[in-house]
């Protein structure tokens, strides 16, 4: 039995190691990735994740378990043809390369987002809020809620499909207000069978898929959290890593639809 070739494990970190090192300026970054190759890799991605009825995220943890269990199957083997020495070599050179590629994948399809301009640089600093600012939000949130109170009970509750079908255009609108890019796929709604107890424990609301560029939202959601979850999980996916900034965009979308959305947003930042 020959030993295993395992290819580019020494240059796949070391391109994972450039691409988060090395420094590109903010302003490179944004116009380069965030407003010029990310909007094609995002519309392309999330259509194809659209198509895909169950999160694709549950698919890639599902394929990473099972490929574990076939590396330590062959761990095994080498260990018993070879020596032990020669099967841990073995794992972590594939280890090495594995979160490497799965970094250089990260950074590519998303990551970098994360050293673009900050959304200050686009719309300026509104400054610091004040209380009237605080007690302006309190009142339309009370006087929103005051009117949905009677027309929209539980059977009537806003479903994440509802939400995002109501959701499409004020994020657009949001999104040219504020000078991002209005190249943007929305992302269906969808729940992880794997990941939804863990976001339950640990009091998380939603996230993006970074390496399928799909929205997931936790199914258990009420109905007036749904709007604003899911428009900070699109803001995301619209190319704005910050959370603040995420959240930002998100509110304005909301404050741009209809009472349900407008009554979320409110709740949100209060």
């Amino acid at each position: 039995m020959k030993k295993r070739d395992v290819r580019f494990w020494l240059l796949a970190p070391l391109l994972a190691a450039a691409l988060a090192l090395v420094p590109i300026p903010s302003s490179a970054v944004e116009v380069a990735y965030s407003r010029g190759l990310y909007p094609w890799i995002q519309t392309a991605a999330t259509f194809v994740s659209n198509l895909v009825p169950i999160a694709i995220l549950d698919l890639l943890i599902g394929g990473a378990v099972v490929l574990t269990v076939i590396r330590l199957a062959q761990m095994l083997h080498t260990a018993r043809r070879l020596s032990v020495m020669d099967a841990v070599w073995d794992g972590l050179r594939l280890m090495v390369r594995g979160a490497a590629l799965l970094a250089i994948a990260f950074v590519l399809m998303w990551g970098l987002n994360y050293r673009r301009a900050p959304l200050e640089a686009s719309v300026g600093n509104p400054g610091a809020p004040t209380e009237a600012m605080l007690v302006k939000a309190v009142g339309d949130a009370n006087a929103l809620a005051a009117k949905l109170r009677p027309v929209q009970g539980p059977e009537r509750a806003l479903t994440f499909p509802a939400v995002a079908a109501a959701l499409e255009v004020p994020m657009a609108q949001a999104l040219r207000q504020l000078g991002r890019p209005t190249q943007f796929r929305p992302g269906r709604p969808k729940y992880s069978l794997i990941l939804t107890p863990f976001f339950t424990w640990a009091g998380v609301n939603g996230m993006l898929n970074p390496l399928g560029l799909e929205s997931i939202v936790h199914p258990d959601l009420l109905p007036f959290e749904r709007g604003f979850v899911l428009a900070h999980e699109w803001a995301h996916l619209a190319g704005q890593a910050d959370e603040a900034a995420a959240s930002a965009i998100g509110w304005l979308a909301c404050m741009k639809g209809g009472p349900a959305l407008a009554y979320s947003a409110n709740l949100y930042l209060m």
